[in-house]
């Protein structure tokens, strides 16, 4: 079996990262970078990171937690789109049968 990994590096709020990825999810990998890359930049220039009390870390905990929430609320909204079709399904049968 061919091994379908390589070696990308990724630049992440000011640094780069080595990461071995299958060849298949390079194209996520830095579309996901580039998200990132423009969050932290959204965040420095909203909090002004220079002349402040935040460093990248700082910036990057704020990143992470808004990454968190926005995965969260995708996650309701699958839950409450499954629930939809559920409830459509189950009405559709009791149609049927009334």
């Amino acid at each position: 079996m061919k091994d379908d990994t390589f070696r990308i590096e990724l630049y992440l709020a000011e640094k780069y990262y080595p990461l071995r990825i299958k060849r298949s999810k390079e194209e996520a990998y830095r579309k996901a970078a580039k998200l990132v890359n423009d969050a932290v930049t959204e965040y420095r220039n909203k909090f002004g990171i220079r002349g402040s009390d935040l460093d990248i870390k700082d910036i990057l905990a704020m990143v992470a937690c808004h990454f968190a929430f926005e995965k969260l609320e995708f996650e309701k909204s699958s839950d409450q789109n499954i629930l939809m079709e559920s409830i459509s399904k189950l009405d559709a049968e009791l149609g049927e049968i009334i």
